[in-house]
């Protein structure tokens, strides 16, 4: 679904569309590789990937390889490699629950690296179900640093990363594709949230207004099985055990009620002495 965020063009992903993206990467990884320019898929590579994601949801699949594909590529790869950095022999103190895919640690530890690495707040103990996939797609970078590598180089890397984000970028126009990619992902999960939150309100608001109506509904019943005992007695040549039971039998029935206040004056008599004879 696509909405816009400070005027940008965003897209709200669906776990399928998560999937399939993967899915196609491991693909992609499978024909020999990818090839970077400047940090973005090459035309021909971009449109590939959108064509096998097409394959895997159909042909109503509308989001565009450039920016929202690649975009999207560069937040998992992200997520992957900060992962992947915890689990190295460099840090200590992380576990990893390989059921659902989250890393874990001490509340020290965590707030420890989280001080020098601000990007991967919110990571611990959420679940990542792509990280084998992507430790497939992404393993040969990993063990040759890669990840570090200039954009400008990537050609001459046969394995390159599907983004030219780097946990070290050596040149300042690497350095400000990752921020700026970085932005759009934190915007974009953002958007996503503050859109569920909003849904779910909506959905609680029109729940609880149906809720006061039928409340509102009962009261005013209420009030008008009171005015019932009220008017009932005012209709001429009634005894006391016609009252009573008249009055029971309107005021027991909401539709009763509502008949009976319809009626003009001079037609009560002849309702009320209708149900009498029932």
């Amino acid at each position: 679904m696509l909405f816009k965020v400070l005027g940008r063009a965003c897209v709200r992903w669906t776990i399928d569309q998560d999937t399939a993206l993967v899915a196609s990467l491991v693909d992609l990884m499978n024909k020999g590789g990818r090839k970077l320019n400047s940090g973005t898929f090459k035309g021909g590579i971009q449109h590939e990937l959108e064509r096998l994601m097409k394959e895997k949801l159909g042909n109503n699949f509308q989001i565009k390889a450039h920016p929202h594909i690649d975009s999207k590529a560069c937040g998992l790869r992200t997520k992957y490699f900060a992962l992947a950095e915890m689990q190295g022999p460099r840090c200590s103190g992380f576990g990893w629950n390989d059921i659902n895919k989250s890393i874990t640690c001490d509340d020290d530890v965590w707030n420890n690296w989280v001080q020098s690495h601000p990007t991967t707040v919110g990571l611990r103990n959420k679940p990542f179900p792509f990280f084998d996939e992507l430790d497939y797609v992404y393993r040969k970078d990993r063990a040759t640093g890669a990840c570090a590598e200039n954009p400008a180089n990537a050609e001459s890397n046969p394995v390159t990363p599907i983004s030219a984000r780097t946990t070290q970028p050596t040149e300042s126009s690497g350095n400000g594709k990752r921020k700026r990619n970085e932005v759009i992902d934190v915007v974009q999960d953002l958007a996503t949230q503050v859109t569920n939150a909003v849904e779910i309100m909506s959905t609680c608001g029109e729940h609880i207004r149906k809720l006061a109506k039928c409340f509102q509904h009962g009261s005013d019943c209420a009030d008008r099985r009171m005015i019932v005992h009220q008017e009932v007695p005012k209709i001429d040549g009634l005894s006391q055990e016609e009252v009573i039971k008249a009055g029971r039998k309107i005021a027991l029935d909401p539709l009763e009620i509502d008949y009976f206040f319809s009626l003009q004056e001079e037609f009560k008599k002849f309702y009320v002495l209708s149900l009498l004879l029932d």
